[in-house]
Order: C-alpha cells, then sequence, then structure tokens
C-alpha cells in the first residue's frame, strides 16, 4: 500500500511557510488547498490581517468559524484545522466602503495551534498538516476516473457552467485536489465540508463524497422519469381530448344532415 502525500507542494516550497500567519476568520465556507475563492472581508481586524499579508508575503491562514452568526474570534468558535492560502487580488467592493474582495489560492492544509491577539488584527500560530492518501497509484486513477463520471453527471444536472467545470475537473490528476475541487461545488452543510479538511480518514471523505453525488444522480433519474411519465399522461389526455372533440363536430354534422 503506498503513502501518498497530499500536499507534495510541502516538499517542493522554495520559501518556508512562517509559524505564524494573519487569521482570517471565515463564515459560512470552507477553504480548501488547490482552490481560488473570492472572499468579501468586512470586519476591521480582518480587514487589517489582508494589509499586514500583503505588507509581508502574502500569505494568510483561513478557517472556518463554527458559529458564523457570531462576531467573536476565539479557539472555542473556530474550527481546528484550516488552510495556509495566498492573496492574489484585493479589489474594494463595488457597493460597500467597509468591505474588500479578497481572491484567495489555498495552498496548504494546516492546523491551528493557537490565536495571537496583536492590537489591530488577529494572528494564528499554525502546523502544516498534509493529508495522507493510503491508496495506490492504480486504485486512486481509477478512483479519479470515477469521480470525474459521477461529478460530470451531477454537473450537468445541477451546475449553470457545468461544460466549463467539467472540463476543469477532467485536467485534475491528483484524487485530493479532485476530492477538494468537487467538493467545494455541491451543496454539503459546512460541517460536512470542514470535515473533508478536519479528518484524515480520506478514503471515508472519498466514500460519502461519492456517495452523495451518486444519491444526486439516482434522484434526477427519478425526477426525469416522473417528468416523462407526467408528459406521456398529458399527451394522451391530449390525444383524447381532441378525438372527444372531433366525435362531437362529426355527431353534430351528421345530426344536421338528418334534420
Amino acid at each position: 500500500m503506498t503513502e501518498h502525500t497530499t500536499d507534495q507542494a510541502i516538499q517542493n516550497q522554495n520559501t518556508a511557510i512562517p509559524g505564524t500567519l494573519p487569521l482570517l476568520a471565515l463564515r459560512d465556507v470552507v477553504v480548501y488547498p488547490h482552490m481560488q475563492i473570492a472572499l468579501f472581508v468586512g470586519r476591521e481586524k480582518s480587514i487589517n490581517a489582508v494589509e499586514v499579508a500583503r505588507n509581508s508575503d502574502n500569505l494568510v491562514f483561513v478557517v472556518a468559524q463554527k458559529d458564523s452568526l457570531t462576531e467573536d474570534i476565539d479557539n472555542d468558535n473556530l474550527y481546528q484545522y484550516g488552510t495556509v492560502a495566498r492573496i492574489v487580488q484585493v479589489v474594494n467592493h463595488e457597493n460597500d466602503d467597509n468591505c474588500i474582495k479578497v481572491l484567495i489560492e489555498g495552498l496548504h492544509r494546516s492546523k491551528l495551534k493557537k490565536i495571537i491577539e496583536h492590537p489591530d488584527y488577529l494572528a494564528a500560530e499554525h502546523t502544516l498538516s498534509p493529508m495522507t492518501v493510503t491508496l495506490d497509484q492504480e486504485t486512486q486513477a481509477t478512483r479519479v476516473q470515477e469521480l470525474n463520471a459521477l461529478f460530470a453527471q451531477y454537473a450537468e444536472a445541477k451546475l449553470r457552467n457545468a461544460r466549463e467545470l467539467i472540463s476543469a475537473a477532467s485536467k485534475i490528476e491528483d484524487l485530493s485536489q479532485l476530492l477538494f475541487f468537487v467538493a467545494t461545488r455541491v451543496p454539503l452543510s459546512i460541517e460536512v465540508k470542514q470535515k473533508f479538511l478536519e479528518l484524515d480518514g480520506f478514503e471515508n471523505h472519498l466514500k460519502e463524497l461519492m456517495t452523495y453525488l451518486l444519491q444526486q444522480s439516482e434522484e434526477q433519474q427519478i425526477e426525469q422519469n416522473l417528468h416523462e411519465s407526467v408528459k406521456r399522461q398529458m399527451e394522451k389526455n391530449q390525444r383524447e381530448y381532441f378525438l372527444n372533440e372531433k366525435m362531437k363536430v362529426i355527431q353534430r354534422e351528421l345530426s344536421d344532415m338528418n334534420g
């Protein structure tokens, strides 16, 4: 059985990742390695954290809140695992002067050790924690094909930009990267999405995601069969209606002729 580290970039990174990074606490979103996402940042300390990162190496530690409704950012309200991310772009929000739009790219899974409070922003002391996949290369290649096929079915039925997403997914050869790519595009709960990042049971995560996609495919097939059944019944009723109306017209004409 081959152990494959999902975050090979850690080994190849030329610049060491600092053990302490500016902290961004996220509401209702989980950021994975290899993922690009635009975040709307409005809390003052979070905006300051972005500025601190931009003035340094553009790296931040992002982690989801357990309770998205609270303003409090502390160890009790943050999940244990987050992602080291690179800031790609920052622009002002079009309609809110107190908010900025930050495009980030997830790099590495990492474990939150401690929150450090600075006067104007929060920082996270963290430890890089790459996930390992204990599947051999042949099995991983098979799972990539299976996950791609299930995602293609799902995307065609549910997602607006299906063609682009299917094309992008088909180019991903790394199984963990594909899992994260798909997980960001299906409406799983935050708790489930965080579990993919939080727990090391990669094979269980893969099974859960593929089971979800399979269920969605089956539900779509049931819905399609129901739609076709209703359509056939409507067409049958319509034909019967026209036949009945036609018979009424013929009967009236025969009655007029005999009258």
